[in-house]
């Protein structure tokens, strides 16, 4: 698959789970409410509402385990301040219930054990009993909702928050695009790298290859948030990788470059020495590259002067000087009579085709000293030369510039 190919199903993945979620989000349900929390979690805005900007609805009672368990998402969003109170007189009356007997308690539905497991994270300290049964509880559910799927990488969110902290899930051999999500959404809540080999890769694989139609509201708000942490994290590590490579060339042309400017200053200085002692005059190409050499030397390790380039229609060229770590080939030109700005612009247009196929090189650097004016239009000849072709730049510069 190609990677527009890649881009379009992802796209369209990310499309479906957004349009779940926006379709199917009814606050105070505790799927909902995880829909939110996910969205907060990740610090992101989404198609479900932010817990920020929702109430608890007027009249809705907090008693029942669902709406405890969505309530808490709010608390843990700092939410709910003035029903909080009446929030933990209710969950204090789960404390002595046997909830492992009765298979509809909320202990075995992963989503709203996260949810009450939140809230009592956001009472912190001002509970002892509750905040110790809370612990208790996450340890015995993990029995029932194991170490792997969809369900275990809750479990493991829900021991985090309430500060049992360790990583109790891990991938099953073959994992589900809701499953790689929601261990996603455990290294968000954990603050933790994950420990599974290639999870990024694993989800993204999952992505394209699973068909999404029918998942819950709070699946289709983890998969929607996942896709898209892990494809901006792949595109930001990717820029990142390209801009540390390229960051050591660019900085090397703009100093090769501000060289080139600089040059008639430097020449100019030699040529006029203390107490008339001999100069050290530039009269023709060959003195041009002297200088240059050295102006390098000062800057650069690993200067390779006059390196073959490969032959073109039989010819064989050599560029003066290759920057190998830096991928960066000078030319230097010397205007003369004979040789002015129509004519060192033919001859750069050879070296250019000549030099290109050079493999150890992606900028060449044209250096024209014309200290007698022999170009009439530097900026034009400057212009016109330059080149930009992907990774592949030319780039000309005419020292000093006439008025």
């Amino acid at each position: 698959m190609n990677k527009s190919s890649l881009t379009n199903v992802l796209s369209q993945t990310v499309s479906s789970c957004e349009r779940l979620v926006g379709e199917n989000w009814d606050w105070p349900s505790p799927d909902s409410a995880f829909a939110s929390f996910v969205y907060h979690v990740a610090g992101e805005t989404g198609p479900a509402q932010s817990l920020s900007t929702i109430d608890w609805p007027t009249g809705e009672p907090l008693q029942h385990a669902p709406s405890l368990a969505a309530f808490g998402f709010l608390m843990f969003a700092g939410g709910g301040e003035g029903l909080r109170d009446q929030w933990r007189s209710s969950v204090a009356r789960l404390v002595s219930s046997n909830l492992f007997t009765d298979r509809q308690s909320f202990a075995h539905r992963p989503v709203e054990l996260l949810g009450m497991l939140c809230g009592v994270a956001a009472l912190g300290n001002t509970d002892a009993s509750i905040a110790i049964w809370a612990r208790r509880l996450a340890e015995k559910t993990r029995s029932i909702h194991g170490t792997t799927r969809w369900a275990g990488w809750l479990q493991a969110s829900a021991e985090s928050v309430v500060g049992l902290n360790r990583p109790s899930a891990s991938l099953s051999p073959q994992p589900t695009l809701d499953e790689l999500a929601a261990a996603q959404l455990f290294r968000k809540i954990a603050k933790v790298e994950s420990a599974e080999t290639g999870l990024d890769e694993k989800l993204l694989n999952a992505a394209v290859l699973e068909t999404i139609s029918q998942v819950d509201v709070a699946r289709a708000a983890t998969i929607h948030w996942a896709i898209r942490d892990v494809t901006s994290r792949v595109v930001q590590s990717s820029i990142a990788r390209t801009w540390q490579v390229n960051q050591r060339r660019q900085d090397a042309e703009a100093l090769v470059v501000e060289l080139c400017r600089r040059f008639h200053i430097c020449a100019d200085r030699l040529n006029r020495r203390h107490e008339s002692r001999q100069a050290f005059p530039i009269n023709d190409e060959y003195d041009v590259q002297d200088l240059m050499h050295a102006m390098l030397l000062l800057h650069f390790d690993d200067v390779r002067a006059e390196e073959s380039a490969p032959s073109v229609g039989g010819k064989n060229s050599r560029m003066d000087f290759l920057l190998k770590k830096e991928k960066i080939a000078i030319e230097t030109k010397m205007t003369r009579k004979g040789l002015d700005q129509k004519k060192v612009g033919d001859e750069l247009a050879i070296d250019m085709m000549r030099y290109r196929p050079h493999p150890d090189y992606r900028t060449l650097i044209c250096f024209v000293y014309d200290p007698k004016g022999f170009c009439d239009n530097p900026v034009a000849l400057e212009s016109d030369m330059k080149v930009e072709e992907g990774e592949y730049r030319a780039i000309v510069v005419v020292c000093p510039h006439r008025t």
